[in-house]
């Protein structure tokens, strides 16, 4: 197998693999950030997302140039996400016909590759369900505090108005922190309770 680099730019090197039986493997090393369009936020934070990049030439017909996904593994390819797990990827082969600027229809590769993603729920039960149940139990307690026997009711007053400005608080985070919806229906599970 021969191997040839064809130009260098800074980290990144682009390399062409020649294997015996002919095929020339093309190595582009890139970084590249892929947008889900479509998010069900029906369950947030307990979410699963499925979302597709396909890849495809814009300039080269598939006789000129073929696409293949991959054989191997591509999972392992990935980096870990603070916040997603990776849970499946499938990747798929198509034959589309196009027509260019000049109105000429040609047939090309187009490689689709199609992710599930789990989101990791816990930054957001830390963050937001944990201080709920504090918030929700101080109140309770707040509610059924005994007077004090001398009529005062300083401590009740001061209870109620701490929860009240960490209600505030908390709904000002919760706001932040809550993904947006495309189509603006589907509201997360956390709004429902």
């Amino acid at each position: 197998m021969k191997t040839e680099r064809i130009a260098s730019y800074g980290v990144a090197t682009e390399t062409i693999q020649v294997r015996p039986d002919g095929v020339a493997v093309l190595s582009y090393p890139n970084l590249i950030t892929q947008r889900c369009h479509r998010f069900d936020l029906a369950d947030f934070p307990f979410d699963t997302q499925r979302c597709s990049a396909r890849y495809a030439s814009w300039s080269y017909s598939s006789g000129q140039l073929s696409l293949k996904p991959l054989d191997k593994d591509i999972k392992e390819q990935f980096r870990e996400h603070s916040e997603w797990i990776l849970e499946e990827i499938k990747p798929m082969h198509s034959i589309e016909t196009f027509n260019n600027a000049l109105g000429e229809s040609f047939i090309r590769d187009e490689v689709i590759y199609d992710f599930v993603l789990r989101r990791k729920p816990d930054h957001y039960m830390y963050t937001v369900a944990v201080p709920c149940f504090i918030i929700t139990t101080l109140s309770i307690i707040g509610l059924f505090a005994p007077f004090s026997s001398t009529g005062e009711r300083q401590e009740k007053v001061t209870l109620g108005l701490n929860t009240l400005l960490a209600v505030t608080v908390l709904l000002l985070m919760i706001a932040e922190e809550m993904p947006r919806s495309m189509d603006g229906e589907s509201q997360p599970l956390l709004c429902k309770v």
